[in-house]
């Protein structure tokens, strides 16, 4: 993934994978207000289940050290916030899918 040129794709490829290919079943949309209700209900109700039974163990390389140090957070006012903030340069910030 990190060296792939549409890292977005490459990472939801990997999602698929893990996850494991799914049949929908049918797609259509009931009309009677109550089955759709119960359409959403049991959809929700057993998507993280059906997702969990379907996943495969893959090897996961994260590349990062581990860190053992602690972090303290201590309180700061809103100007110190703000006066910090201030001087921060504008940039674009991405994540591992480059988005």
């Amino acid at each position: 993934m990190i060296s792939s040129d549409n890292k977005s794709k490459s990472l939801w490829a990997t999602v698929k994978e893990i996850k494991g290919l799914q049949n929908r079943g049918d797609t259509r949309v009931p009309d009677n207000p109550e089955e759709v209700a119960e359409t959403f209900n049991k959809y929700f109700s057993t998507v993280a289940e059906n997702i969990l039974k379907n996943m495969k163990e893959v090897e996961f390389d994260h590349n990062m050290p581990y860190n053992l140090n602690t972090i303290l957070f201590h309180q700061q006012s809103e100007e110190e916030i703000i006066k910090i903030g201030s001087i921060l340069k504008n940039k674009n910030s991405c994540g591992i899918d480059g988005i």
